[in-house]
C-alpha cells in the first residue's frame, strides 16, 4: 500500500461520522477484552471508497466486520488441559461473543455520556460482525491462518481484503492482502487461488455493479 492511498483512505474514513465512531467504539471493546490484532474491515472500508469516488452518499452499515486473531482450537485445548478448573477458559467462538457484548456495552456507554458522541442515524444498534479468524480457516478448507492478512486473502474479492483500526494515539492503522490500488481504481477482482464461481454469485447477490457503475471487473487477474 502507497502512502497516498493510506492517507487519500484515511481521510474518507475520518469524513464520516457513523465510521469513525465504530472504529472508536472498536478500540475500547477490544482494549477491555485485552485484543490488540483486529481491524474493521470488508464492506466498512470497501463501500467507503467506492461511494467517494462515486460522489454518492454513504452507503447503510448493514453490518460492521470486526475481525480478530483469538484464541485458536488448539490453544484453546491447551488451556483447558493445564487450567480445566478454573472456569475462565475461552473457546474461539466464545471469545466472538465476548467481544459482541463489549462492543455493544461500549457503544451504549457511550451514547449514554453524550447524545452527541453518535450520530443520529447511527444508533447503539450497530450492526457488528465478530469473526475470529483463528478458526475461519475451517470454513474455506485452508491451513490455519498466521495473521489477518493471511486471512483476507482467503476472502473472494481483492478489494475487500482491506482493515482498518484505530490505534491509541489516535491514528489510523491499514492492512490489506492485496494493496489498495485496485479498490481506488473501481476494479473488481476475484482472488488468486479462491473460487471463481463465489466471486461471480457474489457480485450477482451484492448488484454491486448496480449500485455503483463505475467498477469494472477484473477477471483476468484473478
Amino acid at each position: 500500500m502507497t502512502h497516498a492511498l493510506e492517507a487519500r483512505l484515511g481521510a474518507i474514513l475520518r469524513a464520516d461520522p457513523r465510521r469513525l465512531a465504530c472504529l472508536e467504539i472498536a478500540r475500547e471493546a477490544c482494549l477491555a477484552e485485552g485484543i490488540s490484532d483486529y481491524l474493521l474491515a470488508a464492506g466498512f472500508v470497501r463501500n467507503a471508497v467506492w461511494d467517494h469516488l462515486h460522489n454518492a452518499a454513504h452507503s447503510p452499515l448493514n453490518d460492521v466486520d470486526l475481525i480478530f486473531m483469538g484464541l485458536s482450537q488448539r490453544e484453546n485445548s491447551a488451556l483447558n488441559t493445564e487450567r480445566p478448573d478454573d472456569g475462565n477458559s475461552q473457546t474461539a467462538k466464545h471469545q466472538e461473543q465476548r467481544l459482541l457484548l463489549a462492543l455493544k456495552s461500549a457503544a451504549l456507554t457511550r451514547s449514554r455520556a453524550s447524545a452527541a458522541e453518535i450520530p443520529d442515524n447511527l444508533t447503539v444498534d450497530i450492526p457488528w460482525e465478530v469473526k475470529n479468524q483463528s478458526r475461519m480457516h475451517l470454513k474455506h478448507g485452508d491451513a490455519p491462518y498466521a495473521s489477518l492478512v493471511e486471512a483476507m486473502a482467503a476472502w473472494p474479492e481483492q478489494e475487500t481484503a482491506v482493515g482498518v483500526r484505530l490505534n491509541p494515539d489516535g491514528e489510523l492503522e491499514f492492512q490489506s492482502a492485496w494493496g489498495l490500488e485496485s479498490l481506488f481504481a473501481l476494479k473488481l477482482t476475484p482472488a488468486p487461488g479462491r473460487s471463481l464461481a463465489v466471486f461471480q454469485q457474489r457480485l450477482a447477490q451484492k448488484d454491486w455493479l448496480r449500485r455503483f457503475p463505475r467498477l469494472t471487473v477484473d477477471v483476468a487477474k484473478g
